[in-house]
């Protein structure tokens, strides 16, 4: 998701990425963090973009 504002004058853009993971019988709170760690990084490198995202 991104975003342009207007700061000091000058537009600059402003961007998020979220990772998403589903907790699973077993995992610990490092496992799920991993797992969202690994997904946000495979929508900053273009995969897997969810429907609607710009």
């Amino acid at each position: 998701m991104s975003r342009s504002a207007i700061y000091d004058g000058r537009e600059i853009t402003l961007s998020a990425c979220f990772g998403i993971a589903m907790l699973q019988p077993g995992m610990t709170e490092s496992d799920i963090l991993a797992a969202a760690d690994r997904d946000m990084y495979r929508h900053k490198q273009g995969q897997d973009r969810p429907t609607g995202h710009r």
